[in-house]
């Protein structure tokens, strides 16, 4: 039968239970899963008989390393494995012979030492290592191995209690899932070496008080290869029933679904066994042999719906009836195993951020200190993300980590920090409308209110457009400076002298350069609450003085007294401007009053003093200036 043909019908069993009732006396057959049935016959072709006489003639060429035998620890069909001490080691080993009340025969030899050369091929920490195989004076195999001192993983599979209390497992089914991804090691080293177990279960399984784990009885194993020293039983011809009932794959019930094992066929029985842990008895079951053959031929085994799902479809991902459909390799399997204990962490992880996130709401509800709240977000949003790292499809890790990120979201919005609402937001792939839109609207208002203040700072900082404004003094002062003096040349002159239309003219000049400066500073976008009222104090005055220069001129005012008048208006606009701003202009007040008293005393002093007032405020607006743009780059020096 080819692999490619699918398997016989059930109603065809007859075959397969004859060949077993042949085999095994089906009454004393335990079918929990335990007992496994042995093959018919080992075959008797010309290697194994060089084997076994390569063996005889070694063992006559030396003197076998005596071994003081002790204690039986194990009975099999055929063996007994006896508790021994290497003197000239000083050790303790395990030392297997054939059973006393077996008749010695070459079937009983070559099966117990083709499970001795197997399990020496195989140097594996999983594996039990052969020390020596020889014979003893009777022709009788002795093997030589090391001694296991533990517990049959079947043993600790039906009793979690046991397994919590000597290896500290929080997590029962964990410590058996690591448990049989170190068999699953064992195996693909195996079949790395050409070698199909075909017996793997619990109970060949042993673990140490240490959780050393081996895999154990190779007795029924075969090669895939001929190496051509008759040592090892080949899997072409492993066409008779072998294996354990409740876990054999089809191809092992022999007759017509007889097929030689592969490394498919161990995959088959790691499937078995994870049913096994999982479910707590073997996968084919039945009160007769007839039951149990058929459950082994459909291997569909059922699995209960607490089984998790990616473990109950790596169970029937490797039970597959046809040996192509299964997994194609043992480490297939294992990285499913070890896909599932990611997971299993990625949950737990998930559920204990899950409870940080219970604290998070609860502490949200009672109104919290805002660093709190972030300690509680930070400590699960941990845990969510270590979930997600290990499984990033983890459905309740991410629906945490954004309820977690939305709570704290609407924490800051309705305290009014919406930036941080809306950093939070950006955690979440698809946060709720409303919420969005709220914080949108409130992101809008913050930004509305931080350009006022900006721009409220801006006019109210002294220093703001101080480059400017100096440029814009340049002209007034320097039309305020030089005038007098031009005016004090044409006094000189024949004829010359004061006019209301020199008055007039002067000051309307002063106003429109005034103006067209004012006009120049708004254009630079200067808009300081310093300049407005520097600009507007500019123009008024010399609206002021051009006023004053037309009353003069309209009642018939002395041209000298009217420029008299100009002084003390000075003086007022100058302090007001001082007082309002709170800009240092004492050293101008000062000298506009030494000015005024100058004049009272000495009139022909006035074209000097409007020189000398004008000079000095032009000065001190001008250090004023410069102090305080220094000042405004050492608050940005500071702040960067």
């Amino acid at each position: 039968m080819s692999d490619s043909d699918p398997p016989p019908p059930i109603s065809g069993l007859d075959e397969t239970i004859a060949a077993l009732d042949a085999t095994v006396d089906a009454g004393e057959l335990r079918l929990d899963g335990l007992s496994r049935v042995e093959p018919a016959a080992v075959s008797g072709d010309t290697a194994e008989r060089h084997a076994l006489d390569a063996l005889a003639r070694l063992t006559e060429q030396r003197t076998a390393p005596p071994v003081t035998l002790g204690a039986t620890l194990g009975e099999g069909g055929m063996g007994v494995v006896r508790l021994g001490v290497q003197p000239e080691m000083g050790r303790t080993v395990a030392v297997k012979t054939v059973r006393d009340g077996v008749a010695l025969s070459r079937r009983a030899t070559l099966a117990m030492l083709h499970e001795a050369w197997i399990t020496g091929a195989l140097e594996h920490p999983d594996i039990v290592p052969v020390y020596t195989v020889s014979v003893d004076a009777d022709g009788r195999p002795v093997i030589v191995m090391k001694r296991v001192e533990g517990t049959p993983w079947s043993e600790l599979t039906s009793d979690p209690d046991a397994v919590r209390a000597r290896f500290e497992a929080d997590d029962v089914i964990e410590w058996h899932l690591r448990t049989l991804l170190r068999v699953c090691h064992a195996l693909e080293y195996a079949h790395a070496r050409g070698f199909v177990h075909r017996d793997v279960k619990p109970s060949n399984v042993m673990v140490g008080r240490f959780g050393e784990v081996y895999l154990m009885d190779w007795g029924i194993a075969v090669a895939l290869e001929d190496d051509d020293s008759g040592r090892f039983p080949l899997a072409r011809d492993a066409l008779q029933l072998a294996g354990t009932p409740g876990y054999m794959a089809p191809e092992m019930l022999g007759g017509a679904w007889a097929r030689p094992p592969t490394p498919q066929t161990d995959v088959y029985l790691l499937g078995a066994t994870l049913y096994d842990i999982l479910v707590g008895r073997p996968p084919h079951r039945g009160t007769t042999l007839t039951e149990v053959v058929q459950a082994t031929v459909v291997s569909e085994p059922a699995v209960p719906d607490t089984v998790p799902p990616d473990l109950a479809d790596l169970v029937r991902a490797a039970m597959k009836r046809r040996p192509k459909d299964r997994l194609p390799d043992v480490a297939t399997f294992a990285r499913g195993v070890e896909q599932h204990l990611r997971r299993r962490g990625a949950a737990r992880l998930a559920d204990e951020a899950e409870a940080r996130r219970g604290r998070l709401e609860g502490s949200l509800a009672a109104e919290p200190d805002r660093g709190e709240v972030y300690d509680l977000l930070g400590a699960c949003r941990f845990g969510f993300e270590q979930a997600l790292a290990a499984w990033p499809d983890h459905p309740a890790a991410r629906r945490g980590l954004d309820a977690a990120h939305l709570a704290v979201a609407r924490f800051e919005l309705a305290r009014g920090d919406a930036a941080a609402a809306s950093a939070l937001l950006q955690n979440v792939a698809a946060p709720p409308g409303d919420l969005a839109r709220a914080v949108e609207e409130a992101l809008a208002r913050a930004e509305a209110q931080r350009e006022r203040l900006a721009a409220l700072e801006k006019a109210l900082d002294p220093a703001s457009g101080q480059s400017a404004i100096r440029w814009y003094l340049l002209v007034p002062i320097l039309v305020g400076v030089l005038g007098p003096f031009v005016e004090m040349y044409l006094d000189a002159q024949p004829g010359g002298g004061a006019t209301h239309a020199r008055n007039i003219s002067r000051m309307g000049s002063l106003l429109a350069v005034t103006g067209a400066a004012t006009w120049w500073l708004y254009r630079r976008g200067v808009q300081s609450f310093h300049a407005r009222g520097l600009a507007a104090a500019g123009v008024g005055v010399f609206t002021a003085l051009l006023v004053i220069s037309l009353l003069g001129a309209r009642f018939g005012l002395d041209p000298v007294e009217t420029q008299a008048l100009y002084l003390p208006v000075g003086l007022v606009a100058v302090g007001l401007f001082a007082f309002l701003a709170r800009v240092r202009l004492w050293p101008a007040v000062l000298a506009w009053c030494l000015a005024i008293a100058a004049v009272a005393y000495e009139r022909t002093l006035l074209l000097p003093a409007v020189a000398w007032c004008n000079l000095t405020l032009g000065l001190n607006v001008w250090f004023v200036g410069r102090r305080l743009a220094l000042e405004a780059r050492r608050r940005r020096s500071r702040s960067g």
